[in-house]
């Protein structure tokens, strides 16, 4: 070969080779802010719906509120004796609730801080925790029991399971209608079931192969439901007629929380690979992927005017992604 052969590759593969190594990883969001003041692995984060505040929960039983710009702590709700596993905040944002390790949910005001109520009816851990579209209900799964009860009061309005089956998460239709839950824990192949939250009936029960099952999610018209789990697999599902629609593929280890974009138009998705991957919710097309947390990332969810993505994990510190 002639030196200007040679040349004329080496010149090629400059422009060449970099297009031909580049990933998602080059796409990866800009950190708007960090939240390194919890001390336990951090299990769950949910963004207030005006954007100016993150409340999150960690494994030692600390739930902490933080500036969304800056990462800077606002206030701390003081109460529970253990691990706190999910978290949600009313529509209004004037409440946030909590469910524990110490087998009860917290009702707190979100201005002061202060404890308006506890729903201690679970007589276990208390896996998941979610809140009816008009802020009125909320739902709560545990070991062998899913409650909906009224947040104003904690009164009990349905217990529609009883007996010893774990339920690992839960989720409320923006529509008030429906309840999703996730029947089996981290080492039983898991379904979920949906029920209607007014009359207790169950609709479905919904299962993909044989591996459990550790997230749950409504889309934002309550049309759609998706799942993810210990397959490294999201799966979405058609709500009216329980059919798998499609299935999301790329993470390397099992997927720990799931969620819609607020216009239902992306999926995220959180793994203990650690990586963040975001599909497009109509055809499951991945349009982005990075590393968020090299030791394991347990909770993903979108900002609310779905611009960012808030997460948090193993490493103990939640951050806050700015999408291209």
């Amino acid at each position: 070969m002639s030196w200007r052969s040679i040349a004329f590759l080496a010149a090629i593969s400059a422009f060449v080779l970099p297009a031909q190594a580049r990933t998602h990883e080059d796409e990866k969001p800009k950190v708007i802010s960090q939240f390194r003041e919890q001390e336990g692995h951090i299990w769950a984060v949910a963004v207030t719906p005006d954007g100016k505040h993150v409340v999150s929960g960690s494994g030692d039983g600390d739930v902490q509120m933080w500036a969304f710009d800056t990462g800077k702590a606002v206030r701390r709700f003081e109460g529970h004796s253990g691990a706190i596993w999910s978290l949600a905040i009313t529509p209004d944002g004037k409440r946030v609730l909590t469910a524990s390790d110490d087998k009860t949910v917290s009702v707190w005001d979100v201005a002061t801080a202060r404890e308006l109520q506890r729903f201690d009816k679970h007589d276990g851990r208390v896996r998941g925790v979610s809140i009816s579209g008009d802020g009125k209900r909320a739902v709560s799964c545990g070991i062998g029991e899913v409650y909906i009860w009224e947040i104003a009061t904690g009164k009990e309005l349905h217990k529609l399971v009883g007996g010893n089956s774990p339920f690992h998460a839960v989720a409320f239709s923006p529509d008030g209608k429906l309840i999703a839950a996730v029947d089996g824990d981290a080492t039983t192949p898991g379904f979920v079931r949906i029920w209607d939250s007014e009359s207790g009936k169950e609709l479905h029960k919904l299962k993909s192969g044989n591996a459990p099952i550790s997230a749950v999610a409504f889309s934002p018209d309550s049309k759609t439901l998706l799942t993810g789990g210990h397959d490294n697999q999201a799966h979405v599902w058609d709500v009216a007629t329980g059919k798998e629609l499609r299935t999301l593929e790329g993470h390397k280890q099992w997927i720990e929380s799931v969620a819609f974009s607020p216009d239902g138009k992306r999926i995220v998705a959180g793994s203990r690979d650690g990586d963040v991957r975001v599909w497009a919710a109509d055809t499951g097309k991945e349009l982005m992927k990075w590393q968020a947390d090299p030791q394991g990332l347990l909770i993903a969810v979108f900002g609310p005017d779905g611009k960012s993505i808030v997460t948090g994990g193993i490493e103990k510190i939640a951050n806050v992604w700015e999408l291209k």
